[in-house]
């Protein structure tokens, strides 16, 4: 199991090279928004939930880069 957790880790340090500003060709981006959606392991709709127990709100994003 520890391995398994050594990936998703390895993953989320690769995937976050994409909140780097430098410019990327069409082809790699959609690779890094498809594979920060892996790493995040975010495979349920989990929004509506976080709502209703946490009372969470939407907020404005701190960077454009983060949208």
């Amino acid at each position: 199991m520890s391995y398994l957790w050594g990936i998703v880790n390895g993953l989320q340090l690769i995937t976050m090279t994409c909140l780097f500003r430098i410019r990327l060709p069409t082809n790699v981006q959609v690779f890094f928004v498809s594979s920060l959606k892996i790493a995040e392991i975010d495979m349920f709709k989990t929004d509506s939930i976080y709502m209703k127990i946490y009372n969470f709100s939407e907020t404005e994003s701190f960077m454009e880069s983060f949208n």
